[in-house]
């Protein structure tokens, strides 16, 4: 996928919600509207010809997830991955969030600044 900022929205069973994602060199960033971080890397398969993504989702205490999920009393952490096609400009594909499926659609918005 190419270096840039992404607008990703995701809906579980409870809800959907935004978020703004930065991928740089192979590796991502991103916050979401509830204040989740994401943190992690996707890189080719090249053999299948789509990206493979892998990282953590870190919510705050007390905090609802698409999945229906409330985090207790202290922040959380879960798993995420996914395969996808890369946004160019924008793609459709399900993450494993924490063992649920999570639909996701990317699209590409703008290089990095500077």
């Amino acid at each position: 996928m190419r270096d840039g900022i992404y607008q990703l929205t995701y809906a579980g069973v409870s809800f959907a919600a935004l978020g703004v994602f930065v991928i740089r060199n192979g590796k991502f960033s991103g916050v979401g509207q509830a204040g989740a971080f994401y943190h992690g890397t996707c890189a080719l398969d090249p053999m299948r010809n789509l990206y493979q993504m892998a990282g953590t989702a870190t919510f705050k205490a007390n905090t609802s997830t698409v999945t229906g999920f409330l985090t207790g009393d202290q922040d959380a952490t879960f798993p995420i991955k996914g395969e996808l096609s890369s946004p160019d400009p924008s793609t459709r594909f399900s993450i494993d969030f924490a063992g649920r499926s999570v639909d996701v659609a990317a699209t590409y918005v703008c290089p990095i600044p500077g």
